[in-house]
């Protein structure tokens, strides 16, 4: 699919830096008849701007013109506190204070309170005890600069 449906506004403009808002989404299978869609709203923060993105496969990544949710590993943290989790130390900023994630086995929303070094704080507890765990995020531009997630919304379709 052409990266610039995802685009904010949709239509063909010959102005490259007005689409600076994006969508992107994550589902999760509850069960045979029942999805939960969430839909990360990011703005791209600078018409140069870059963003980290993530193949699903090998791990690799690559850059990509707008903002897109990656996943990353998390660990228990060391304190054992269940609001608390740990990352790699090359991913550590990849996630930031005030980020949100979303746990990709069970789709739970989470806000990051506060990150000391590749330790971040939730704001309610992590409900999953199989390590690593595995969140999506939305990432700040390669460069540097503002988070880009704006909003996040989750609906659950029945069918």
């Amino acid at each position: 699919m052409d990266y610039s449906e995802f685009a904010y506004p949709s239509t063909p403009t010959s102005d490259p830096n007005s689409r600076r808002y994006w969508w992107s989404y994550c589902y999760n299978i509850i069960d045979a008849n029942t999805i939960n869609y969430t839909v990360f709203v990011s703005r791209k923060v600078g018409a140069a701007a870059n963003y980290r993105s993530r193949d699903l496969i090998t791990g690799a990544f690559s850059n990509l013109p707008f903002p897109t949710p990656i996943y990353v590993d998390v660990f228990a943290s060391p304190s054992s506190r269940s609001d608390e989790l740990m990352l790699n130390i090359a991913e550590q900023t990849f996630i930031n204070d005030g980020y949100t994630i979303l746990d990709v086995v069970t789709g739970q929303i989470y806000r990051v309170m506060n990150r000391t070094g590749n330790i971040i704080k939730l704001d309610k507890n992590w409900t999953i005890t199989t390590w690593p765990g595995r969140v999506w995020t939305i990432t700040p531009p390669i460069s540097g600069g503002r988070y880009p997630c704006i909003g996040v919304y989750q609906k659950i379709v029945r069918y």
